[in-house]
């Protein structure tokens, strides 16, 4: 998935039966616009990412609920106001870091998308 895209999935995009994600909308200068090609399309879990999903959502509606939401925030990734993540932000404070404490060498959100594919298709 795109980034954008990552930052507007909403739970209901999760299929955690069918392990998929249905990708219907993005993120674009805080704004909620349709995909980049203006196409829906699914893009399937693996077992271990839908289990760190589940695990996840059960931190989500804590957070929820510690926010006065009542329930899980809609979108799956938001900032510690429920809100969505600013990007540049999160790509500096969070993402730069992780790379430098795994000592991997810096590479932009973007090069993600094309890993998945790549390693499946090496463990065949």
């Amino acid at each position: 998935m795109r980034i954008g895209e990552a930052l507007a999935l909403k739970w209901g995009d999760i299929d955690f039966n069918g392990r998929f994600v249905h990708v219907q909308r993005g993120l674009s200068r805080m704004r909620i616009e349709t995909p980049k090609n203006g196409k829906t399309r699914r893009v399937d879990m693996s077992p271990h990412l839908a289990e760190t999903l589940m695990a996840y959502k059960v931190e989500c509606k804590k957070k929820g609920f510690a926010l006065g939401l009542g329930d899980t925030p809609e979108f799956v990734f938001t900032n510690e106001k429920g809100g969505f993540i600013d990007l540049s932000n999160w790509r500096r404070r969070v993402f730069n870091k992780a790379l430098e404490n795994a000592r991997l060498r810096k590479i932009r959100v973007h090069d993600l998308r094309h890993t998945y594919a790549t390693l499946r298709i090496q463990r065949g």
